[in-house]
């Protein structure tokens, strides 16, 4: 483990809201992580997302979608607006504590 506690920063794209049949959750997106590394890997680690005017999102990886495990929920606070969907966000996990 490094005494600086270095950050290893992945880039992922925006797919959509996680939705039901009925219901849509605004402040949980699904996020396609763009590297080789699975989802369950990246439980806990922050998410930024930067829009067109400088406003700053921040979430957490909230846990794995789908079998494949390229895809991500992550819930911000506050809830992303409908323009950063099929936008790049990076993903950043401290090295020590995660398997990225």
């Amino acid at each position: 483990m490094s005494e600086t506690g270095a950050w290893k920063e992945l880039m992922g794209v925006i797919q959509g809201y996680l939705r039901s049949r009925a219901r849509t959750y605004h402040s949980t997106v699904l996020v396609k992580v763009l590297s080789s590394v699975k989802g369950d890997n990246l439980v806990g680690c922050k998410v930024l997302f930067t829009d067109t005017h400088g406003n700053r999102y921040t979430g957490r990886v909230i846990g794995a979608h789908g079998s494949k495990g390229d895809i991500v929920k992550v819930r911000f606070k506050p809830s992303l607006p409908g323009q950063a969907l099929n936008s790049m966000v990076v993903i950043r996990c401290r090295e020590e504590s995660s398997n990225v």
